[in-house]
């Protein structure tokens, strides 16, 4: 408890000569809250709180205003209203009872509401898992309340996890850069008992995943290719599109170039055996068959350049069936008109089919024919000849 307070004859000379709030200073008689011991505690062993009543100046002024707001603010709880009246009495001068409370509300106050404040930060930087926020917080707290505090200890806890989760991490990195299963399944576990981030955790699973069917995916493709089978390599490169061996994967694992190699070759070797069972089917003479293995060749992927090729030998060889069709049907009519009509067809500018063999039977064909028909006119002067000859009978 505070010392009894001092009399009256004893305070004016103090506060004249330090408090510098006389009256002279102020124009008014200086503010002071007088105090008397009850006769009842003079004999106690401990000081009792003095009764202090306000000067005849005081009664009905500011200072009795101001000690008002002083108590109003205590019995509420609220700083700036205590920071207010604070101010109000230092400017008046007020030494009393209701000042001291509510500096000491005040500091209570401040001291709960950095302790709040403080245990605020302590529970973000926890939450974050950063090691400089944790730092940080560790700091503040250590500052304002004492090595001493219970969230010391909380921070510890949480600095000693921290770094465990971040090793933990790390393993996993390096387990799924070495594309190594095991080692990667042995950081996932102990990355689950370290309570690391679901999101690292999720990527570690992933890679694993990856590593346990991408391997085999490109073994798949790469004895599909070799084989040659249009059937084997479309069911495997089906698996791979599903498996993603067509993608980058997951960005925790290293790329393995093999992958990406594997799967362009089988999809050159499928595009090369549609293109080839084309072309096949256009030297059997099958139309229809080389249609089919036209949108084969779709099917399978092929480049919109080696369909166009693909297309422009198609559209050469029914060309070159309509030509072959023409000349052989002038050839059974024997007609000259036909043959001629049908080898002009075929030497027209801008075809460009291989129809040459029939070409020249039709051209021996139509020599012939005008061979034919030069002898028969030759042989028909000849008639006549002889026959006007004997009409004269002119040897």
């Amino acid at each position: 408890p505070p010392p009894p307070m001092p009399t009256r004859a004893r305070a004016l000379p103090e506060q004249a000569e330090g408090s510098g709030f006389g009256q002279k200073d102020r124009g008014a008689p200086p503010s002071r809250c007088s105090s008397s011991v009850s006769s009842s505690s003079a004999g106690s062993s401990e000081p009792a709180e003095p009764e202090e009543k306000l000067e005849a100046w005081e009664e009905g002024g500011v200072a009795e205003a101001c000690r008002k707001k002083l108590s109003d603010a205590v019995m509420g709880s609220d700083v700036a209203a205590l920071q207010a009246a604070l101010a109000e009495a230092q400017r008046l001068g007020l030494h009393c009872r209701e000042a001291r409370r509510a500096r000491d509300a005040l500091l209570a106050l401040e001291a709960s509401s950095f302790e709040r404040r403080t245990s605020l930060v302590v529970d973000e930087a926890i939450e974050s898992d950063d090691w400089w926020k944790l730092q940080a917080a560790m700091q503040l707290v250590v500052g304002g309340l004492g090595a001493d505090s219970d969230h010391v200890g909380r921070l510890k806890e949480a600095m000693r996890m921290q770094k465990k989760r971040q090793e933990a991490v790390r393993e996993l990195r390096k387990a799924a850069e070495a594309r190594d299963g095991a080692r990667l399944r042995q950081a996932i576990e102990a990355a689950l008992l370290a309570h690391a981030k679901e999101a690292d955790v999720k990527r570690a699973r992933d890679a694993l995943r990856a590593l346990d069917v991408r391997p085999a995916l490109r073994d798949d493709l790469q004895r599909a290719a070799a084989g040659r089978d249009a059937g084997a390599l479309k069911a495997a490169l089906e698996a791979a599109r599903k498996g993603g061996l067509h993608e980058r994967g997951p960005d925790l694992l290293r790329e393995d170039p093999e992958e990406r190699r594997a799967f362009e070759k089988a999809e050159r070797a499928l595009k090369d055996i549609a293109a080839g069972a084309f072309r096949e089917r256009l030297r059997a003479g099958d139309e229809k068959g080389a249609e089919r293995a036209m949108d084969e060749a779709k099917a399978s992927g092929v480049d919109a350049s080696e369909l166009a090729t693909l297309a422009e030998e198609l559209s050469a060889f029914r060309e070159r069936v309509r030509l072959v069709k023409r000349l052989r049907e002038a050839m059974e009519a024997g007609t000259k008109e036909a043959l001629s009509a049908a080898i002009e067809d075929a030497e027209a500018p801008g075809v460009d089919c291989d129809v040459a063999a029939e070409l020249g039977a039709a051209r021996a064909a139509l020599q012939a024919l005008e061979q034919r028909v030069q002898e028969g006119a030759a042989r028909a002067q000849v008639a006549q000849e002889l026959a006007w000859a004997m009409q004269g009978e002119d040897l």
